[in-house]
């Protein structure tokens, strides 16, 4: 089985139970509405929270209907984002 996304994002466990839609804050202006739109997809998926979305390997986000390629690179774009910088998301 493929790795997880929380082996190749290190976001700190306390972020972990956080609503999905907290994504939304480390995406620049430019980016909310595709960031809002790949967060809505999760959360059909059951990605309800940050965790359950680092749970899953790049080939469960390749499985969620409406998915698309340009989807996962914003995705893991705005992990890497807050992997770096995990006060953007902080409450």
């Amino acid at each position: 089985m493929s790795q997880s996304l929380s082996e190749t994002f290190s976001i700190p466990k306390e972020l972990h139970p956080l609503w999905i839609r907290y994504i939304e804050k480390a995406a620049s202006d430019e980016e909310w509405d595709k960031v809002n739109k790949v967060a809505v997809k999760l959360l059909r998926a059951k990605g309800n929270t940050i965790g359950s979305v680092l749970a899953m390997s790049k080939e469960e986000l390749r499985l969620i209907r409406g998915f698309t390629g340009k989807d996962e690179v914003l995705l893991l774009e705005i992990l890497g984002r807050i992997a770096d910088r995990p006060e953007l998301i902080r409450k």
